[in-house]
């Protein structure tokens, strides 16, 4: 997988929320004159639906008759989680970051019930007014199956659009309970014929893969590729269902299927070779359970966890939404579970592609733009674009390449490298700062880190840094190494700063686990590929908040003209931000995405996820000044001024020119006209006629893009 898609480890600082204490209306109701006649009143028909997410708010309508403001509603009787709890709704103390839910009244036939976020897996009565049904609601601790709805508003026609579902099991978990119920992620009965996973990567079982994937509910092939028109739906809004899986990478394509089996023909599709058009949206389904909140390995109690990823590639934008089950037709629509994956209004690929030229990487490097005919990339002959994390930064700026590089110019600073970060995985340090620090940097030798961790708070870590990381529990020292299996200690990289890749020790010896010292590392590593090192405050304490003016990436630049105006961090990732906030590198999440807001998509009531195939957009948007043409008239000492100018498709530092030439500041106005050259007007009060006369003005942008636009002026009596 590219992304972490578990809540492994992350920094960030938590914020505690406080909670306010609200008498329940059903318990104020029942003090009301009335209230226990029209309670004894109501009658219940139908809860719709019957069950929903565990821990998580659902909305439901109730349907009877005699419902008033002063009907009350209650879930009690959970006996297999917590037998003789009762839960008025709203709850009174719900706790923080928890919500108590709501009664809504609809009319005398139908109230809207909000569940509170606290109540666990279980089957559950329902009380509304004086009537009880026993066993009327079940709480679930994940959605037995996740349905992937899938949108194609690309303009492509469905038939040219394929889908392929590669994914893993659980090695051994009880089937939710659906039919036939079996064990082994095994739910059809049948294994799939055409894959066999090798023994060395799935354990001794070497059917663990099985058909887990349904239209409606026949089992899909897995790994092959299935026309998205062949889908239950509707026109361009399909769906799948996904039953019991640990992880899962779904590929998109246009024209040919993707297959991702074992043999040849049917392998993961290669972002730098591969002649078909794809893209990958990756999900955890019950997740790994490897880190704190989740309880293990295929349990139904872990969350979702899902995401557009551009790490290795990006060949098609998708957005991608997570939504829960709240009741929708007479109700509110489905809910959104967090902020999803999003490409912004009116941009596409070629936004991407005019980000990454402007940044200095080789856009006619097929390790950069892949074409199918290795041409320069046209809208006709666009297939994707490559990361640095998967060419090992080929066609992107050499960070080593000099002594003016950015590696060794960081180096020529000698000055300490500070990592303070908050770790919320499993094992040792789990919920606690830590810091840790360099007491320099090669890049010819290895760089070995050393600290301590287990404060409490980020002033602690801080204050820590200030005595060189000493005063909490000492931690493994860590040592850049030349591999993340040798064993040797090396130097940091141009490529292991794109890559990111985890190459070090952990005590001198070969790192291993998804722990602390990884956490750790990857601050670190993560600090290079965003520009940090050599930025004012050498220490990741500031991430959240830098604000410097320096290009972190402009000393690695220096053949580039006005390196000042190229963007931040890595240039493919800072391309793909501009667009949009899906992964532009491993760990992007960790510090809010370039400020774009973290895209993984997560929690334990999502039910749908909803992808959206993007169109392309304009591959190219022609420079243009707008308007086009201007006819002005005026008269003889009538003050004047011409439309001011907007230009399309051109970059900042935009400067104007007029042809004939006119004075550029009214100081020196010729018969009482002159141009403004910033802001591309002429203005100002003429002290003679004149015929009608056509002036050019020139637009030109600071990479050299021009543009111009007509304006005919005449002046009368």
């Amino acid at each position: 997988m590219d992304s972490r898609l578990g809540p492994t480890y992350r920094v960030e600082v938590k914020r505690y929320l406080g909670f306010v204490i609200i008498a329940p209306i059903g318990l104020l109701a029942a003090a009301l004159p009335g209230a226990s006649s029209a309670a004894a009143a109501a009658s219940v028909a139908s809860l719709q639906p019957s069950s929903v997410g565990a821990n998580a708010s659902s909305t439901i309508i109730i349907t009877g008759t005699g419902f008033s403001a002063s009907t009350t509603v209650s879930i009690s009787g959970c006996p297999a989680t917590n037998p003789g709890a009762v839960y008025p709704v709203p709850f009174p103390n719900p706790g923080p970051g928890q919500t108590a839910g709501s009664v809504q009244l609809i009319d005398s036939t139908r109230i809207l019930l909000t569940t509170p976020t606290i109540i666990p897996a279980g089957v559950c009565d329902v009380a509304v007014g004086g009537n009880t049904l026993p066993s009327a609601l079940t709480f679930t601790a994940a959605p037995e199956r996740l349905t992937l709805e899938l949108r194609n508003n690309s303009g492509r026609d469905d038939s040219e659009v394929w889908v392929s579902v590669g994914y893993n099991c659980p090695l051994s978990t009880p089937s939710p309970p659906y039919p036939p119920g079996t064990n082994d992620c095994e739910p059809d009965g049948s294994t799939n014929p055409d894959y066999a996973w090798p023994a060395t990567s799935s354990g001794d079982n070497p059917n663990r893969y099985w058909y887990e994937v349904y239209s409606d509910t026949t089992p899909l092939p897995a790994f092959t590729g299935v026309r998205y028109s062949d889908l239950p739906g509707t026109t361009r809004n399909r769906t799948i269902s996904i039953a019991n899986i640990t992880s899962g990478v779904v590929y998109v394509s246009y024209g040919d299927p993707v297959n991702t089996g074992p043999r040849e023909a049917g392998r993961a599709p290669s972002y730098l070779t591969a002649q078909t058009r794809f893209d990958v949206f990756e999900l955890t389904f019950h997740g790994s359970g490897s880190s704190a909140g989740d309880p293990g390995e295929g349990t139904w109690t872990n969350q979702i966890y899902a995401n557009v990823t551009a790490v290795s590639g990006l060949g098609i934008l998708m957005n991608m939404t997570g939504w829960d089950n709240s009741y929708g037709r007479n109700g509110p629509a489905p809910q959104r579970v967090g902020s999803g994956i999003r490409w912004l209004s009116g941009l596409g690929i070629y936004d991407v592609y005019e980000g990454l030229a402007a940044a200095g990487a080789d856009v006619d490097d097929s390790h950069v733009v892949v074409t199918n005919d290795g041409k320069p990339a046209t809208a006709d002959n666009f297939l994707r674009f490559v990361s640095p994390s998967t060419n090992e930064g080929s066609g992107y700026a050499d960070l080593a390449v000099n002594a003016s590089a950015y590696l060794p110019w960081v180096a020529a600073q000698n000055e300490p490298m500070t990592v303070i970060g908050l770790y919320t995985g499993a094992g040792a340090g789990s919920g606690s700062w830590y810091c840790y620090r360099s007491t320099g940097f090669s890049t010819t030798a290895a760089t070995e880190l050393t600290g301590t961790y287990g404060f409490s708070s980020l002033a602690d870590a801080q204050s820590a840094a200030q005595r060189n990381c000493t005063g909490g529990t000492s931690g493994a020292n860590i040592t850049t190494a030349t591999s993340a299996t040798s064993g040797t200690p090396g130097p940091v990289t141009s490529a292991s700063v794109y890559l990111q890749d985890n190459r070090y020790l952990q005590g001198g010896a070969v790192a291993t686990g998804n722990d602390l010292y990884n956490a750790i590392y990857r601050d670190f590593m993560v600090s290079f590929a965003y520009g940090y090192w050599g930025s004012a405050g050498w220490s990741t304490d500031q991430w959240l908040n830098y604000g410097g003016t320096t290009p972190a990436f402009s000393a690695a630049w220096p053949g580039l003209p006005r390196p000042q105006t190229y963007p931040r961090w890595n240039a493919y990732a800072e391309a793909i931000w501009q667009v949009g906030n899906a992964y532009g590198m491993p760990y992007s999440d960790t510090f809010e995405n370039a400020g774009k807001g973290n895209p993984l998509v997560s929690g334990s009531n999502i039910y749908t996820l909803r992808v959206t195939l993007r169109p392309d957009g304009a591959w190219e948007t022609p420079a243009a000044l707008l308007p086009a043409v201007q006819r002005v008239t005026v008269r003889k000492g009538q003050r004047f001024m011409t439309g001011v100018l907007t230009s399309v498709g051109m970059g900042p530092g935009v400067s104007y020119r007029i042809s004939p030439t006119l004075p550029t500041s009214q100081k020196n106005a010729v018969n009482g006209i002159w141009f403004n050259r910033t802001n591309g007007v002429i203005k100002g009060t003429p002290t003679k006629l004149k015929r009608s006369t056509a002036y050019i003005i020139t637009a030109k942008d600071n990479d050299g893009v021009t543009a111009s636009s007509k304006v005919r002026l005449r002046v009368t009596s």
